[in-house]
């Protein structure tokens, strides 16, 4: 499924087994804590999405802001 992106901003053993088949896995560990990890996310996601600009994205919840990046920019 070339035209997929899945996002998350956590670690988790669950999204990458969901993703193993199908999507590739990839990407920096983000050490940031507190608001500055949601602004430098918040940044990167978006550029992410800019670039690629997906038909089908997948967004790991709970991250309500990473779901409102997800969301919001849609129609941009």
């Amino acid at each position: 499924m070339s035209g997929a992106l899945a996002l998350t901003w956590f670690q988790h053993r669950r999204t990458k087994e969901l993703c193993a088949g199908w999507i590739s896995t990839r990407g920096p560990r983000n050490e940031l804590r507190g608001p500055l990890r949601y602004l430098v996310l918040g940044v990167r996601t978006l550029a992410l999405l800019a670039r690629r600009r997906p038909e089908v994205l997948l967004v790991q919840n709970p991250s309500l802001i990473l779901a409102a990046l997800g969301c919001g920019p849609r129609r941009i």
